[in-house]
């Protein structure tokens, strides 16, 4: 008689999470603990974490998050005007010089 097929014993931790994808500094690999559930870090990593929710603290965040703003809407706009205010005096200066040369 056939003894019926065990299943093999598996741990707490071996059994399938869905695992942190923070990765390292030091080795570059992931970080490997469950991740909180529905998302993708652990609790060492932000898993619990909820983000901002008042005006102030999304606006802070932005702030923080925006290391030089050169591809902002205003800055490509300043920018713009910059250029064609520069062009502008280069055609002045460029029409006094041929003026003094006549």
């Amino acid at each position: 008689m056939k003894k019926p097929a065990q299943k093999p014993h598996v741990s707490i931790t071996e059994q399938q999470f869905t695992r942190c994808n923070a990765r390292s500094k030091r080795h570059g690999g992931e970080c490997g603990q469950p991740a909180i559930k529905g998302r993708t870090k652990c609790r060492f990593h932000g898993g619990l974490s909820t983000g901002p929710k008042t005006e102030l603290g999304k606006a802070l965040i932005g702030l923080a998050n925006r290391t030089h703003g050169f591809y902002t809407k205003e800055e490509k706009l300043a920018r713009r005007f910059g250029y064609e205010s520069l062009k502008a005096m280069q055609e002045a200066v460029n029409n006094v010089l041929e003026e003094m040369k006549q």
